[in-house]
């Protein structure tokens, strides 16, 4: 019988782990090859492991070797999610796998400083990860599509440990991963505010300085990774026959049939064709425009892909840098559906751009956080371009006018966050390092800027009722757990939905309701009487 002997060399890795505010920060960047954190076990000390590289300008990890059968784990320090929610696992968008099988797995039982063979007999379980060919798109052959990973479903326990496990049978392999990350609590700091009583400016600012505190940016064009190539990882979806990854355009896609043409990665961009028909190249969109702020290519707004999507051509001309609205008298109608014309909308009345429902909400929320991130300066902005100026005002609070606010509060309400959007904020937070709020807690919206019956921000603390009679209290509101329900009249029961419609929870007959397990958002809450009348409210969890 073969005997494997243990074999383990650590990895040249920096570390930074905090708790703060609940939060946990296990940050394992390549910059410094002097401590020592995770390790590497293998079957075979002779062969290639893991070490620190110099690639794409900075030290990364990398991993190369030759035809032969080939095992390597890379194994991460324990972890304790006991006490955090909202945990991610991130590993950078500089990843290269040539060749082999990477794994990404965790364990409930493995033991420190074991050894190959106990190793490779510990229970491990998958965490899927989707590894994307990209060919011959400059020196990365194939990359981590969503390198950001939901952990949510391990809170709540202890001694987890992570590994990316890697095998090769037959072929050269040629593997890097760079900087690796497990952060819990985001928006930890912003949901103590809340509970504080914070709400309109003093809110959005502090969102503000979160949005901005780890904000990394990206090269615009023109070198080994910039905002071209994050739409590999932020705007990929499947064909609609199911056979290739496409680009994900919002103002050409048909979500409720076929799409009028289909854009491959890469393929199709745009490098400067002079074209006048849709559905021939893609390019990149800024969706609050370049020439609102003044066109300056050196702040960190150019390059911001939370706001940068890919789109077709020539309907990126049409939209051009024309407000988004609603039209009812359109000039021109795009292939999907998507509108410019005449605003329709209650407060303006100059030219806008309306995509399909499908993805106002999308829009809104966009915006909004452009609004949030860059308030300290629209002061600056407002007064650069016309149709720019006629969106925003000169503060930071409220930094748009108030039809822009109530048009993008209505979009955000009409089209609740989608899975989409889901996705593209973790693929944004793994490149960029900081998030869109609005799509993780729409609830924020309607704290800083009120909600769509007319209410001001400083109001949503307080019951909206859609049906005042009879006369019933849902309190408090905001709420984090407990529920109350005081109402001068018999009622059967509580149903709770959220707004998509779908049944959360019910209570029978019970005063107090613990809605602690829901996740934040907005939400629905039908009360029924034993008279046969309902009324609905709404509420907002926190």
């Amino acid at each position: 019988m073969k005997v494997y002997t243990r074999y383990l060399i650590y990895l040249f890795l920096s570390v930074n782990a905090a708790t703060v505010f609940g939060q946990l920060n296990l940050i394992e960047t390549f910059d410094d090859c002097d401590r020592k954190v995770w390790s590497a076990v293998q079957q075979n000390p002779n062969q290639s492991t893991w070490e620190c590289t110099e690639e794409f300008d900075e030290n990364t990890l990398g991993l190369t070797g030759r035809e032969n059968e080939f095992d390597i784990w890379l194994i991460s320090p324990e972890v304790d999610f006991s006490e955090i929610t909202n945990p991610y696992l991130i590993f950078n968008y500089k990843n290269k796998i040539v060749n082999g099988e990477l794994e990404l797995m965790y364990s409930e039982e493995y033991s420190e400083n074991a050894t190959y063979e106990e190793t490779i007999t510990t229970i491990w379980n998958e965490i899927p990860i989707d590894i994307y060919p990209i060919g011959n798109d400059r020196e990365i052959n194939n990359f981590i599509r969503h390198p950001s990973i939901n952990l949510a479903f391990l809170v709540g326990k202890r001694q987890i440990h992570f590994a990316f496990r890697f095998t090769n049978a037959s072929e050269e392999f040629d593997i890097l991963l760079d900087e690796i990350s497990i952060v819990s609590d985001y928006y930890s700091e912003i949901q103590q505010s809340i509970e504080e009583g914070k709400r309109c400016a003093d809110l959005k600012s502090d969102l503000s300085q979160l949005l901005i505190r780890d904000h990394q940016p990206i090269p615009y064009t023109g070198f080994e990774f910039d905002v071209w190539d994050s739409h590999f990882t932020t705007d990929l979806r499947l064909s609609d026959d199911g056979t290739k990854n496409i680009i994900w355009d919002m103002y050409s896609d048909a979500p409720d049939g076929q799409d009028p043409y289909e854009y491959i990665p890469g393929e199709d961009r745009d490098f400067g064709q002079n074209i006048d028909d849709e559905g021939l190249f893609y390019n990149r969109e800024h969706t609050f425009p370049q020439s609102w702020w003044g066109g300056d290519q050196e702040g960190l707004q150019f390059s911001d892909i939370h706001f940068i999507i890919p789109t077709d051509k020539v309907v990126n001309a049409i939209r051009s840098n024309f407000p988004y609205g609603e039209t009812d008298n359109p000039t021109i109608v795009t292939e999907n559906g998507s509108k410019r014309g005449t605003s329709s909308f209650p407060g303006f009345r100059n030219v806008v751009f309306e995509p399909i429902d499908e993805y106002k909400g999308d829009i809104a929320r966009i915006s909004m956080y452009v609004a949030t991130r860059y308030e300290e300066f629209v002061s600056e902005w407002e007064g650069q371009n016309g149709r720019g100026g006629s969106v925003m005002v000169r503060e930071a609070y409220p930094f748009f006018e108030d039809w822009y606010i109530n048009l993008l509060l209505k979009w955000h309400e009409m089209d609740p966050v989608s899975q989409k959007e889901l996705d593209r904020n973790d693929a944004v937070f793994s490149i960029q390092k900081n998030r869109n709020p609005f799509i993780d807690h729409p609830e924020y919206a309607y704290l800083i800027w009120g909600n769509t019956a007319g209410e001001a921000c400083d109001m949503v603390t307080s019951v909206e009722e859609l049906n005042p009679k009879p006369l019933t209290i849902v309190y408090p509101n905001p709420v984090s757990s407990i529920m109350r329900i005081d109402s001068q009249e018999e009622f059967l029961g509580v149903w709770i939905y959220d707004t998509t419609g779908e049944l959360q929870m019910e209570s029978r007959k019970k005063p107090t309701i613990d809605v602690s397990s829901l996740l934040s958002g907005l939400y629905y809450v039908r009360v029924k009487y034993s008279n046969g009348d309902e009324s609905t409210q709404k509420i907002i969890k926190l």
